[in-house]
Parts: structure tokens; C-alpha cells; sequence
């Protein structure tokens, strides 16, 4: 087993350490001291805007029980907090020149924070700006004898990446399963996720990975004017809530119409019912180039353009993610473009993918027919505009140039050659898509070429040599992701130390920061709002990012920046849950167990740590559940070269493994509800924290139980009595009302139980 030992950052710097770390600061003068006895004044000629009132309750939030006293007059003798946003009242006097207060820099984000006599000053170049400004203040505030304190200082700051997702609140990756729903209904989940938002501005994160993955504005009972309202909720605070699902390729297995969650448009040859024909697009089935892939059929294309104007004046999001082909690089697309049909072949008749009157041309067709369906939506008695308020990202075909990484195939392929005509389609892609800043190009995470050169440099160099929009959006893959095989089920990473390899990037998505994991939402915030941070990573060479890369992901790389006694991780946990109470989770998050168990598939971590998430072990175990072995586990079992029972007793020692792990560390869990100073905002979450830390410990000795069952080494009616008794237990802590179609991670636990019974039940006929 393994903790981390940490000691508070306070008790080592003489001042506050602010996450994201700004990036001018400078300490000097007297700390100025706001008296118990008398209310906090902010000083403002902007109260009733929505942004103020959030810079309001920020404060309140950190300050709680202190009066807070609104004034647009300052007061005579008492020290104040004065807000001013430059974008209204111009740069205050004394301060022309400053960049910082330029609205037309720095994405219109950043802030002058000074104290100057007895007044906190926080210039914002916009009210989004003074937000941020106020967050940094609120982690300023310092204990004092009669109150709280102020460091002298000057503090200039402004983000590295206009949009910041370090956040994904959906537990497949872009998909759906919604982290956030516990089953309470629709109205705590509502609730839960307004103090979401209210956590994302505190960090000043601005962009979240938030459902997926359809464009169904019915999925759910009242799931559009919620979403309605919550995106609103969201632009009051800067930050863009991000939908995913399908522009082309309508796979069914992701879009689940069974759901609700999104349909299957198919090419036809007359809509609705005319016959399916098959067109360029994905091949890993023969029904794949049906689903929606033509790019030239124009009843098709308003099929499409009809799905996201529907979708988008109900719900006003703030970003879409819009995917296609699932193609990694270039080679495997251009193999494909040569199926396309005998009217795309006439339409764009080039056999090269990359050519404007070839695959290019078809694609920018596509892309312009959805950028246009979502721009042209103004809802009137909202004032959303989609051409100012939503940020469009196309993801794919292709997103990545090499294939010797994750999620991008085993075929090895021409690196230069992939770069190349990479850049050759974007730029004939673009050529013909219109002019707009909200328009951006999606990749996975590229690292340096073989003369180590940085893919965005690369690509914003062509585009701006030729006119073109180089908006990029990055989806960084980083562990603890629920996704990754071997370390999808860790609780935190240091891969975002990585992010400046991306800078020029127009949006940075760290691939992780879903439930339980506001600690590891912290550190990506971190990362994207100052690339340049303490502990930045940016290897120069493929080989080296790759080595780094994988480092990161599986934790054998501890960045000390991150992990160290003074590192990000533990000064997150004290932010997020308050100082004692972080001291514990800090060990919480980084106890574990190497993995005892012996070799077992890929797919099974190495390290065991406390099982709190749920949903993606039970899914990739229940290939191992069936009586008779599963294909899958027929493929192992000749991989591992041993026999069923073997590799059963290996899975019931994992699991085994894992019911202790947390048992152990619940007492941490423990240690830190009753650590005296657990935040208010955070005593929810450790709630169900602990919950999901004893749900994991009960369905982790069922499940070694069940496994020894299989392996012939338990009764079937003791497992059947231990599964009935697990249903129950769980019917009598937790509800399961749910707002998301699929039923967050809840939901497994029961689909999981139910399914385990049927096949007990299975097994003794």
C-alpha cells in the first residue's frame, strides 16, 4: 500500500498560494485587515448585473456569516473591495496602457487585482474579468486576530487558452452516463449542478464537458428548459456548457434512440422511408457507411440541419461537439473516401481526400451545412444568439497524424505523410467554410514531428498564412479518465503538466475531471489558465512526449509540482474540501494497493485503488460473468494461455483486493467529515463520496464471490443471498429517481446486481 505524505503549503510560504497560479505577481506593503465587527464593503456601479451578483455570492461563499454591504459610495475610514469592469466605465485613472485591462486582449478574461491604501482594487477588462479577479481574491483571504486579511500585492493576470475544459461531467468521455446525477431527482440535480458552476468560477474553469451524445431535446421530462436554464446560469458565470453527438456517421450503439438520447438518420435515397444506400464514412461494420455519411445528399443534409436547429433553440448551449467519422489519421480516411457513391464521385470527383474538389470539398459541404443550421438560431425572449453564444467544434475526419497511441490504431503509417496531408485537408476544409471566431477543428494530442515542431504551431502558421480561421480545440487523454485501459479507474493525474505543448490553442480538453474528481478538475485548471505554471512539461521530441505521455497517465511519472509536499494536488484538496479535511482526502485520493492478482487482461488496472466509480469496471468485468465464457473472455484465456478457472480465481482475487482497499481507506473518508472544518460546499459531495466508496466495497466482495463461483470454489445460493442482500442494502441508502436516460453510475449498480442474478439463476439449469 501506498500514501502520500504532505504538509500544508501555509505552513511553508509567508504568502497564499492562488490555483491557477496567476501569471504576475508581486507581493509588497501592508496586508489590508477587514474587521469582524464590521461588514465586508464591495464597492460597485454594477449591482444588478447577473456577473456581479456571482462575484457577490463567491465572496459570501468563502467569507460565510460575514455581512456583506453594497455600496456605490466608498466609506469613510472602513477598508472595501472596489470592482470595475473596463469594458463599461473605461481603464481607471492611472492605468492607460495596461494590457490586462484591454477587452480586446487575452479573450476579454483577464484582471488587475492591487491593493492601494485601504482598498482591495479589482480591475476586470470585462465582468468576466472582475469574476475572475474576485476568485483570485477569495483564496487571498487570510485568518487575522479581529478578522480576515489581505496581502499586499499586484497581481496581473489573463488565461493561456481561451476555453478551459477541465472539467467532464459525463463518465464515458464525450458520451453519456451523467456524473452528476444521483438519482435525487431532477430538481437537486438542477441544484447540484449550479454549485458546479459555481466551483468552475472559482477555479475560473469556463468550459465543461457536459452531455452526450444525440441532439434529442426530449431525452429526458423537462429536459430542455432545465438545460435552457442552466445554460443561462452558465453564461452569467463565463462558462460554456459543451453537447456532443453526431454530425455524420449516426452510430446507433452511441446515439441508444432507445434512450432518447439522439436518432439514426440513414442515407436515403428519398426520405422518409426511400431505399438505404452505403457512401463514404466509417467501416467497422457494413451498415456503418449508411448511417448518415453522404455528404452531397441534399435531402440528408437538411435532415441534419433540421436535428441541430431543433436541438439548439430548445436548450442555447454554449458549445457543441460535433463528431463524424470516428478517424484517427489520415491513411485509414482516405482508403475509405474511394466507397464514396456515384453522386459524391461526381460532385467532388478527386480521389485524393485531402483535395478541395475531392474529400476536402465533401466535407466542408457537410460541416458548412451544420455550422449554418446552429448560427442562423436567435431565440428572442432569451437574447441567446448561437452565432455570438455557442462555439462550434468539428471532431474528425481525421483528428490525430500518427497511429502509435491510443484510440488512433495498430497499422503503423507515415508520420510525415500524415502531418502533411493533415494539414493539406484542414486547409482546403477551411477555404470553404465561412468566416467566424466560433467555428473550431478538433485533434487528439499530437506531439512534435521529427524536425520538433508542435502541431499547433504548425497548423496556425498555415492557416494564418492564408487567411484562414486556426481555432483549435485539444482533447487531451490523460488517465483517470474512465476511459484508458489500466488506469481509467484512478482518482487523480499530473498529464495536464503537458498542456503547454498545446499553447496557441484556441480550447484545451483535459480528458478527465468527472465524478469525484473536483481535486483533478483543480489541477487541469492549473494547466490550462497558465500553460507556464510551476512543474510545465513540454517535451521536444515525439519519442520523448510519448515516453512523458504515458508516464503521466498511469502514474508512474509523480510530477513533484503536482504531487510534492507543496504541490498542486494537496493545496487542491485543501481549497476543495478546507485545510484538515483536505489533509485527509489528500491521502485518500492517493492511497493504493499494486494489484496481487496476478496477469489478467489489459483492461484491468495494476493499481487498486478505492472503487468509487463504478459504472466502467462493471461493464468491462461483465465480459467475464457469463456461464458458458463470453467471446472476450475466449480470447484471454488464449492471450493468458490458462485455464477458466485460473483466470476466475485471478479475477476473484482482484476483486477481493479491491473490497479491502475500501474498507481501508473509508476511514480516511472518516477522518475527514470530522476534521472540524469540512467546507459547506463540499459536505454534499463527501457524502456521497463515502456512499460510493461502501457501494464499491460491497460490490467488489459480491463480485469475488460471484467470480469464485465460476471458478467452482463457492455455492451458488451463498452468492444468490449475498446479491439479494446487496439489493436491498442498496434500496435503503440511495434513491433512484433519475434525471439522465442512462442513470449516471447509479443506475449500474442495480443493472449490474440484476444481471449477475440472472445469470446465478442461469446456472443452476
Amino acid at each position: 500500500m501506498r500514501f502520500f505524505s504532505f504538509l500544508l503549503p501555509w505552513a511553508l510560504n509567508a504568502t497564499p498560494a492562488v490555483i491557477p497560479t496567476p501569471q504576475s505577481v508581486e507581493w509588497h506593503g501592508a496586508p489590508i485587515v477587514f474587521s469582524r465587527s464590521e461588514p465586508i464593503t464591495i464597492l460597485t456601479t454594477d449591482r444588478d448585473s447577473p456577473t456581479f451578483k456571482a462575484v457577490v455570492a463567491l465572496i459570501s461563499r468563502e467569507l460565510p456569516g460575514w455581512n456583506i454591504e453594497i455600496t456605490d459610495r466608498p466609506p469613510a475610514k472602513r477598508p472595501a473591495i472596489v470592482l470595475w469592469n473596463c469594458e463599461k466605465r473605461g481603464v481607471p485613472d492611472g492605468r492607460n496602457g495596461e494590457a490586462v485591462l484591454d477587452s480586446t486582449r487575452y479573450f476579454g478574461q483577464s484582471y488587475l487585482l492591487e491593493t492601494h491604501g485601504n482598498q482591495v482594487r479589482i480591475a476586470g477588462a470585462t465582468a468576466i474579468g472582475v469574476l475572475y479577479g474576485a476568485a483570485t481574491l477569495a483564496q487571498l483571504f487570510e485568518p487575522s486576530r479581529d478578522g480576515i486579511r489581505v496581502p499586499g500585492a499586484t497581481i496581473r493576470d489573463y488565461p493561456s487558452f481561451r476555453y478551459r475544459a477541465a472539467s467532464d461531467w459525463l463518465l464515458r468521455a464525450e458520451l453519456n452516463r451523467w456524473a452528476y446525477d444521483w438519482g435525487d431527482g431532477n430538481a437537486a440535480y438542477a441544484e447540484r449542478i449550479r454549485r458546479k458552476l459555481d466551483f468552475c468560477a472559482r477555479f475560473k474553469i469556463n468550459m465543461v464537458m457536459f452531455d452526450g451524445f444525440g441532439w434529442s431535446p426530449n431525452r429526458t421530462p423537462g429536459y430542455a428548459p432545465m438545460m435552457r436554464a442552466l445554460n443561462q446560469y452558465a453564461r452569467e458565470r463565463g462558462i460554456k456548457l459543451m453537447f456532443s453527438g453526431f454530425g455524420a456517421n449516426f452510430d446507433p450503439r452511441k446515439v441508444e434512440p432507445e434512450f432518447h438520447i439522439g436518432s439514426i438518420l440513414l442515407n436515403r435515397r428519398s426520405y422518409p422511408y426511400g431505399p438505404v444506400y452505403s457512401c463514404f464514412g466509417e467501416g467497422r461494420t457494413p451498415e456503418h457507411p449508411t448511417y448518415g455519411t453522404c455528404r452531397s445528399n441534399t435531402a440528408l443534409l437538411a435532415e441534419i440541419a433540421r436535428e441541430f436547429d431543433t436541438f439548439v433553440r430548445a436548450v442555447e448551449p454554449g458549445a457543441l461537439y460535433v463528431h463524424h467519422e470516428d478517424t484517427g489519421h489520415y491513411q485509414t480516411t482516405q482508403v475509405r473516401w474511394a466507397d464514396r457513391c456515384e453522386d459524391c464521385k461526381r460532385r467532388w470527383p478527386n480521389p485524393d481526400f485531402a483535395a478541395p474538389d475531392g474529400g476536402a470539398g465533401a466535407m466542408a459541404n457537410g460541416y458548412r451545412n451544420i455550422l449554418q443550421a446552429v448560427q442562423q438560431v436567435r431565440n428572442h425572449d432569451s437574447g441567446y444568439d448561437a452565432a455570438r453564444d455557442c462555439a462550434v467544434v468539428f471532431i474528425s475526419p481525421p483528428y490525430g497524424v500518427d497511429s502509435q497511441r491510443s484510440g488512433m490504431g495498430a497499422e503503423r503509417v507515415d508520420p510525415d505523410l500524415g502531418w502533411n496531408k493533415t494539414l493539406e485537408f484542414w486547409t482546403n476544409v477551411l477555404a470553404q467554410m465561412p468566416k467566424t471566431p466560433n467555428l473550431e477543428v478538433g485533434f487528439r494530442e499530437i506531439f512534435a514531428n521529427r524536425e520538433g515542431k508542435q502541431w499547433v504551431e504548425a497548423y496556425r502558421e498555415r492557416m494564418t498564412a492564408r487567411g484562414l480561421n486556426p481555432n483549435m480545440f485539444i482533447f487531451f487523454l490523460g488517465g483517470a479518465d474512465q476511459y484508458s485501459n489500466g488506469s481509467f479507474n484512478y482518482p487523480v493525474t499530473g498529464s495536464s503538466v503537458m498542456n503547454g505543448i498545446f499553447d496557441g490553442a484556441e480550447s484545451m480538453y483535459n480528458f478527465n475531471g468527472g465524478l469525484h474528481q473536483e481535486t483533478q478538475q483543480v489541477i487541469n485548471a492549473e494547466y490550462s489558465w497558465n500553460s507556464h505554471g510551476p512543474g510545465r512539461m513540454t517535451p521536444s521530441t515525439f519519442e520523448e512526449g510519448l515516453r512523458h505521455w504515458r508516464a503521466l497517465m498511469k502514474n508512474e511519472e509523480l510530477p513533484e509540482a503536482v504531487f510534492g509536499a507543496d504541490g498542486f494536488f494537496p493545496r487542491a484538496c485543501a481549497l476543495v474540501y478546507g485545510r484538515r479535511a483536505g489533509a485527509a482526502m489528500s491521502k485518500y485520493f492517493s492511497y493504493y494497493e499494486e494489484r496481487v492478482a496476478g496477469e489478467l487482461p489489459d483492461f484491468y488496472p495494476r493499481k487498486a485503488y478505492p472503487l468509487v466509480v463504478l459504472w466502467r469496471c462493471l461493464e468491462g468485468d461483465r465480459a467475464y460473468w457469463d456461464v458458458q465464457p463470453s467471446a472476450v473472455e475466449q480470447r484471454a484465456l488464449e492471450a493468458l494461455n490458462i485455464p477458466r478457472a485460473e483466470l476466475q480465481r485471478r479475477l476473484a482475487g482482484l476483486w477481493r483486493q479491491t473490497a479491502n482497499v475500501n474498507e481501508k481507506a473509508e476511514k480516511l473518508l472518516v477522518a475527514a467529515g470530522s476534521s472540524g472544518d469540512l467546507r459547506e460546499d463540499a459536505r454534499q459531495d463527501l457524502e456521497r463520496l463515502r456512499l460510493s466508496n461502501q457501494v464499491g466495497q460491497r460490490m467488489a466482495a459480491l463480485l469475488a464471490a460471484y467470480h469464485d463461483r465460476l471458478a467452482g470454489a463457492a455455492n451458488r445460493q451463498d452468492v444468490l443471498g449475498m446479491n439479494t442482500a446487496f439489493l436491498g442494502w442498496l434500496r435503503s441508502r440511495a434513491r433512484f429517481d433519475f434525471t439522465d436516460p442512462k442513470g449516471g453510475d447509479a443506475a449500474s449498480w442495480i443493472e449490474s446486481s440484476e444481471i449477475l442474478r440472472s445469470h446465478l439463476l442461469a446456472g443452476a439449469h
